[in-house]
């Protein structure tokens, strides 16, 4: 009994496929590469030298470093150079904002550059009176946010905020809630 032969009878690739499956894709990026030119080539070069005072700015790059208060919550959080920082950052909230309770999300990370807490407090008292605010350190920059029932609680909660931080950068993002007019009497 003799053996079928095989309908389809496959050969290896032979030395065309070689050649193609290499030249090919060399040929590709030959012709994208010639027809390129460098990204930044369109850019104009500026050289622009450091001010003194942009210099100095490099200074000021601090940890990141937030407190959000919401009723009687307030979160800590960010990074501090040691434990002992953690708890006299948790003290001050606690001590400056009686009746809340402060959750503690803060990160003990040695050598960090923290901001300076010993002027916190005053950015505390400031927004004490609010019962939604918070500020956020990132950088040389901080950033206020919140509700504030006039001007001049969100003023004052900015210039505390100055006084604390001299270095640093304040952005203020607090909205003034103001309620709607009452309506007068109708008539009768």
């Amino acid at each position: 009994m003799a053996v079928p032969a095989a309908r389809w009878y496959r050969r290896p690739p032979g030395a065309g496929w070689l050649a193609a499956l290499i030249t090919v894709p060399l040929a590709i990026g030959v012709i994208g590469w010639s027809g390129a030119e460098p990204a930044d080539a369109a850019l104009p070069r500026t050289t622009v030298p450091a001010t003194p005072t942009e210099a100095a700015g490099v200074d000021a790059m601090v940890a990141p470093f937030s407190l959000r208060r919401k009723g009687d919550d307030v979160i800590l959080s960010g990074q501090l150079p040691d434990p002992a920082s953690v708890a006299f950052a948790m003290d001050l909230a606690r001590n400056n904002l009686p009746g809340a309770r402060v959750l503690n999300m803060l990160t003990p990370i040695t050598g960090v550059t923290a901001a300076d807490l010993t002027r916190f407090d005053g950015v505390l008292a400031a927004g004490a009176p609010l019962a939604d605010f918070g500020f956020s350190i990132e950088g040389a920059h901080i950033t206020l946010f919140g509700t504030a029932q006039s001007d001049e609680q969100k003023v004052q909660l900015e210039d505390a905020a100055r006084a604390a931080w001299p270095d640093l950068k304040v952005f203020n993002d607090i909205a003034v809630f103001s309620p709607p007019p009452v309506a007068p009497p109708a008539p009768g």
